[in-house]
């Protein structure tokens, strides 16, 4: 048996959770847990020694371990799309926060879907303008924010989107401290729907696995649906007065569905909520 009476360490970097002495008898092994800080040595390696006397205290032996650490002290950044200053966007644009890595709330847990009208405000022209109604969500990996206003955004206007500082963090504890801005300007909706391709219709909605689509105006559309995450999940052209889409393979959530005619010339897009 030998037993391991105490931990020698050089800085204040390490920590010793273990209570010692910790004795150990031949053929087994213990743990002995020890953190260690590198952001108190600048990201630098050190050093720590095991003292462990033989079971009849005839012989002392120290043991030298070397210890390597990274400490990440960037804040995570932020970029939005649109971009800050951005002009002439289209109002069906997906609005999306981007970050460059996981984030997480200030005081632990998940960021989830209905924590993000608390951290985030959309707002018509101005920081007190009046406030832009949205549906939130946020990815699994936690990296990416959509923004889904409940009407589609007004043509040539100006908005104003913030990430509220102090609210949120990385895996590493650190902070975005200062308040994330964002201006951007819409223009106008390409394609405007002509009186008869304005009765396009999409039910029902919300829904759980089929969608009917009826278009008595026009002959041949190329239906595209989206994700909140801008994925296309279906991609394709029809010329029937009326088409089915099963959608019983994607998640509960919010979809977009925009159809187009192929000359480009007439678009609608809805917003809907699978269950």
């Amino acid at each position: 048996m030998i037993s391991i009476t105490s931990i020698h360490h050089h800085t204040a970097a390490f920590e010793v959770f273990s209570d010692f002495p910790v004795s150990i008898f031949p053929g087994s092994y213990k743990s002995i847990e020890i953190g260690f800080n590198p952001s108190m040595q600048n990201g630098y390696d050190d050093r720590f020694t095991l003292n462990f006397d033989n079971a009849d205290n005839t012989e002392r032996i120290a043991i030298q371990l070397t210890v390597n650490g990274f400490y990440d002290d960037e804040t995570p950044s932020v970029m939005f799309d649109p971009e800050h200053g951005s002009t002439n966007i289209s109002p069906d644009h997906l609005i999306l926060i981007n970050f460059s890595e996981s984030v997480k709330k200030i005081f632990g847990g998940d960021i989830l879907n209905e924590d993000i009208k608390d951290l985030v405000e959309f707002r018509e022209e101005y920081y007190d303008g009046n406030e832009v109604s949205f549906t939130g969500t946020i990815n699994d990996v936690k990296n990416q924010i959509t923004i889904v206003p409940d009407q589609m955004l007004l043509e040539s206007q100006q908005y104003y989107l913030k990430l509220k500082g102090n609210m949120i963090v990385d895996e590493d504890e650190n902070i975005i401290k200062l308040d994330e801005e964002c201006y951007f300007s819409t223009g106008l909706l390409i394609g405007m729907p002509e009186p008869s391709y304005d009765q396009v219709q999409v039910y029902p909605n919300p829904f759980k696995e089929t969608l009917l689509i009826t278009n008595p105006g026009e002959s041949s559309n190329t239906i595209q649906i989206f994700n909140t995450q801008g994925q296309v999940v279906r991609n394709f052209q029809s010329s029937e007065a009326s088409v089915q889409v099963h959608l019983s393979d994607q998640q509960s959530g919010i979809y977009f569905i925009r159809i187009s005619n192929n000359a480009g010339e007439n678009t609608r897009t809805f917003k809907l909520v699978k269950h």
